[in-house]
């Protein structure tokens, strides 16, 4: 696996270091994770980037180009994604209408993290999966088993429901667990100490406690 990044994403660049990207100018996209032959191509936009380029038509632009090119260079694009990076509150109209047309129109699904954490998560984890080829899988039939979270010891049961909770995922409820120790606990937190832990800002810790309270 080979990472390429635009060397005008410096942002980027810093945050996924440790793949050893190449830094070259692609004519499309941000990212572009390569495999032998072929890869996936990223692009990531703020949310204010993501307003202003819609505001200006650019975003039109930027994604009719990622679909109708086939190749960056001698590799095929194999597929495409949209990564929203940053907290997006959607309150408009507009941008509702903008998200369906890309994923029904252009045909780009469309990935939202909310923070630095969340987006080298999913990165990692793409990576991993491309990897291994489990995102060209083809679709099978899995039985429900009613049991799996029975199952789980009684520490990971309680992750897994912090984990279910907005603002929140796999990562920062492991982590308000270990600094809590218990479900109770994170929900009288103030707001002060919920920014306390690993991996919550100011901003998170906000969204959390007003859930709560």
């Amino acid at each position: 696996m080979e990472i390429l990044i635009d060397n005008r994403e410096t942002y980027i660049l810093d945050l996924l270091k440790e793949y050893n990207p190449k830094v070259i100018r692609l004519p499309i996209g941000d990212i572009f994770i390569l495999k032998e032959n072929e890869g996936v191509l990223l692009e990531r936009k703020t949310p204010s980037d993501f307003i202003s380029s819609l505001r200006s038509n650019r975003l039109w632009e930027q994604l009719l180009k990622m679909i109708k090119n086939d190749k960056i260079g001698l590799y095929k694009i194999k597929r495409r994604i949209l990564i929203i990076h940053g907290q997006f509150d959607i309150e408009d109209a507009q941008i509702f209408g903008a998200l369906l047309e890309i994923l029904f129109v252009y045909e780009i699904p469309i990935v939202f993290v909310n923070d630095d954490l969340e987006f080298k998560e999913f990165f990692r984890i793409l990576v991993q999966r491309e990897d291994k080829g489990l995102n060209d899988k083809i679709p099978q039939e899995r039985w429900y088993r009613k049991r799996f979270r029975e199952e789980l010891p009684e520490k990971d049961k309680k992750i897994y429901i912090l984990a279910s909770l907005p603002y929140i995922g796999n990562i920062l409820a492991k982590n308000l667990f270990d600094y809590f120790g218990s479900i109770a606990s994170v929900a009288n937190a103030s707001k002060k100490n919920l920014t306390n832990v690993k991996g919550i800002g100011e901003k998170r810790a906000k969204l959390i406690y007003k859930m709560f309270h």
